[in-house]
């Protein structure tokens, strides 16, 4: 196959079989040591977007048996790498993974500390919420997702108050090194604006339902639904169209403020 072929295709069929290349990859590489590969994000809940200048996500997450060795996690960045550079250089193959008893409190078992390289550690309740939600199993026993625990809330709320933690970490990490962060723009970039809105939306709604919805195109839908007396119904309707027409609102600086007004009053909002 022609390698540049779908060098800038971000395709939902691309992303697809990108999935496909990466699962049949490591089932043979990895044989009896591979335990589970699981779909989650907008491919699993069918709210992919394959237009647009940016990049897209393959969320997935590959769980490993125990008595894998160590040198599995590196062989799994090894195929994930080799797969993108087949297909798109523009759709990111997550490279969550996981051993089988990570995902089995108690949680942070690892003792990780706030840095990039320990990320996957810190966000596994969330992966774990997300996978109850709508996971999908790719590899790996049918009951596979029955046998995971999901998380309480009160779980959740210390795990965010843990992620908040990190991401300050990082952003201390990242002043020090003299890099660029893009949310200190004024106004913020619209797709940053986008995500964040969307993301909020998420748990703003768990929060306030203790149900879960992680599907970014209805994720409004469902706030407005259940939630009318939301404040931010304006912007998130806004948000989700932009997000399902990428490019439409580009060069209009006056909804790029007022978005980004409108989700850092909406980020700010204590909901843990």
């Amino acid at each position: 196959m022609d390698r540049f072929r779908y060098s800038n295709d971000i395709s939902e069929k691309t992303a697809k079989l990108m999935l496909n290349a990466y699962t049949e990859r490591c089932v043979s590489v990895m044989g009896d040591e591979l335990d589970a590969i699981i779909l989650t994000g907008s491919l699993a809940t069918n709210s992919y977007i394959g237009i647009g200048e940016d990049g897209k996500d393959v969320d997935q997450i590959t769980i490993l048996r125990d008595s894998a060795e160590d040198n599995m996690r590196e062989r799994t960045e090894q195929i994930r790498k080799e797969v993108m550079e087949r297909y798109s250089r523009r759709i990111n193959i997550s490279d969550v993974v996981y051993k089988q008893s990570d995902l089995h409190r108690p949680w942070y078992k690892h003792g990780a500390k706030p840095e990039r390289s320990t990320k996957h550690y810190f966000t596994i309740p969330e992966e774990l919420l997300r996978i109850k939600d709508h996971g999908i199993v790719i590899y790996g026993a049918a009951s596979y997702i029955d046998s995971l625990t999901c998380p309480s809330m009160a779980e959740m709320r210390d795990y965010h108050s843990k992620w908040r933690e990190w991401g300050r970490r990082m952003q201390e990490d990242m002043r020090e090194r003299g890099m660029k962060i893009i949310t200190d723009e004024w106004p913020w970039p619209l797709r940053i604006s986008v995500a964040m809105a969307l993301t909020r939306a998420i748990w703003y709604y768990y929060y306030n339902t203790g149900k879960t919805q992680f599907s970014k195109n209805d994720i409004a839908a469902t706030i407005e639904s259940e939630i009318p007396d939301c404040k931010y119904l304006e912007a998130l309707r806004l948000v989700t169209e932009i997000r399902k027409n990428p490019g439409k609102y580009k060069d209009d600086h006056g909804v790029k403020l007022k978005i980004a007004k409108s989700v850092r009053e909406f980020k700010e909002l204590d909901l843990y």
